[in-house]
């Protein structure tokens, strides 16, 4: 069901103020998105924690983890059911500071490099430190310049740092999961690049989650076009875009 077609069943009496207007004017629309958002968060949040709950040695990998905190949709669940994983994050402070977050947690790995296609090294990005502010703040970090919060943020605050850049499969080969439960992307704009470096003609992650709201429209469309491909389910969030392997869905694991 689209989402003028919810609007008209649950709301009735809001959709016939827009059939007499002969418009859905477009902050409404928002209003309803954010809405269902809210509610696919919520529902995703309850799925993950049933799904936690009914296997074994949970392993995922995050790409961009920051410091393990900030607006970090996975601490709850990493802390709660002690799940073994592999963080990367290229910034050395914020790699120092994700190590102390998770100090003393087991089974947890930490990687200080970028996730690009070739392995070597990688400009990044970033606010500069002595420019730090809550609003400019060290999450604000990206391969991509023209894409991303960094956009807004003057030039002058801006500085490019040369990192150290790994490749997806070689995580996967260093760290030889069982089984690859989850991949939690946030990179400001760089995450459909990284989903075309997973392999899925071998092992997969059953769970993919990364930050749909920095690509742009066609980049958003063949992201989804090669997740569906592939056997996922897609929910979306405000920032996010979730998807779900059919093997999950089928309980076939």
């Amino acid at each position: 069901m689209d989402l003028r077609a919810n609007i008209r069943k649950n709301f009735p009496r809001t959709w016939a103020l827009f059939r007499a207007a002969k418009t859905v004017p477009s902050r409404i629309v928002h209003f309803f998105c954010k809405r269902r958002w809210a509610e696919n968060e919520i529902a995703y949040s309850k799925f993950l924690c049933s799904y936690a709950e009914r296997v074994d040695d949970f392993f995922f990998i995050q790409v961009g983890a920051n410091d393990g905190i900030r607006n970090d949709p996975l601490h709850q669940f990493v802390t709660k059911y002690k799940w073994s994983g592999v963080l990367v994050e290229p910034q050395s402070a914020l790699f120092a500071r994700l190590q102390e977050t998770y100090s003393g947690f087991q089974g947890l790995y930490f990687e200080n490099a970028a996730v690009c296609d070739s392995p070597g090294s990688v400009v990044l990005n970033k606010v500069k430190d002595s420019c730090m502010t809550e609003s400019y703040h060290n999450g604000i970090a990206t391969i991509c310049p023209k894409r991303g919060a960094i956009r807004g943020i003057p030039l002058a605050h801006v500085e490019q740092i040369e990192v150290p850049a790994i490749t997806l499969s070689s995580l996967v080969s260093k760290y030889s999961p069982v089984r690859w439960d989850l991949l939690q992307i946030d990179t400001e704009g760089y995450d459909f690049e990284i989903i075309k470096l997973v392999d899925f003609s071998k092992q997969i992650p059953l769970i993919i989650r990364y930050e749909k709201k920095h690509l742009p429209l066609r980049e958003r469309q063949k992201c989804r076009r090669l997740l569906r491909q592939n056997g996922y389910s897609l929910i979306d969030m405000d920032r996010d875009t979730v998807g779900i392997h059919k093997r999950i869905l089928s309980q076939e694991l």
